[in-house]
C-alpha cells in the first residue's frame, strides 16, 4: 500500500482549517455566551474575557501568518486556556456549593446531604445557578487551537 504524499498535505490542510474553525466558533460562541450573561461583574468575571480575546488574535495569527513564534504562542496559549478553563470550572461548582443554601430548592435539605453529594449537587449543575462546564469552552478553543498547529514546525 503506498500512500500519497499529497493527498495526506491536503488532509493535513484541510484538518488545519477545520481546528482553527471549530477554534473560531467555539470562541465567537463563547463571546456571545458571555454577553448575554452579562458575564462582566468583578475582575474575576473578566478572566474569560482576556483569555477569549488572546484565543482570538492566537487563532488570527495562526491563520495569517504562521511562523515558528506565532505557533508557539498559539501553543502557550492554549496551555493557559487550559487552566483558565479548569479554574472556570472550579470558580463554578464552589459558587454553586457556597450559594446554593441560600436558595429556596435547598435551603432545608441541604444540610442534610454528605458533603460528596453536596459537592456532586453543585458539580452537576443540581445546585446554584452558575453552569459548571461552561468555562471548558476556553479549554476546548485552546485545544482546537493547538491541533492546527500540529506539525507545523516541522515542515519549516
Amino acid at each position: 500500500m503506498t500512500w500519497d504524499r499529497y493527498g495526506d498535505a491536503r488532509t493535513t490542510r484541510f484538518l488545519r482549517r477545520a481546528f482553527l474553525l471549530v477554534a473560531a466558533g467555539t470562541c465567537g460562541g463563547a463571546v456571545l455566551e458571555l454577553a448575554m450573561l452579562r458575564h462582566w461583574d468583578g475582575l474575576d468575571q473578566l478572566v474569560p474575557w482576556v483569555v477569549l480575546a488572546a484565543l482570538a488574535v492566537g487563532i488570527a495569527a495562526v491563520a495569517l501568518k504562521p511562523t515558528p513564534r506565532v505557533l508557539l504562542a498559539a501553543r502557550l496559549l492554549a496551555v493557559g486556556s487550559a487552566f483558565a478553563g479548569a479554574f472556570g470550572v472550579w470558580e463554578h461548582v464552589s459558587s454553586n456549593w457556597e450559594t446554593a443554601p441560600l436558595s429556596a430548592t435547598w435551603a432545608s435539605t441541604w444540610d442534610t446531604l454528605s458533603p460528596l453529594q453536596q459537592w456532586w449537587e453543585a458539580a452537576t449543575g443540581g445546585a446554584g445557578i452558575a453552569p459548571p462546564l461552561a468555562p471548558g469552552f476556553l479549554a476546548l478553543t485552546g485545544i482546537c487551537l493547538a491541533l492546527a498547529t500540529t506539525g507545523l514546525l516541522h515542515r519549516r
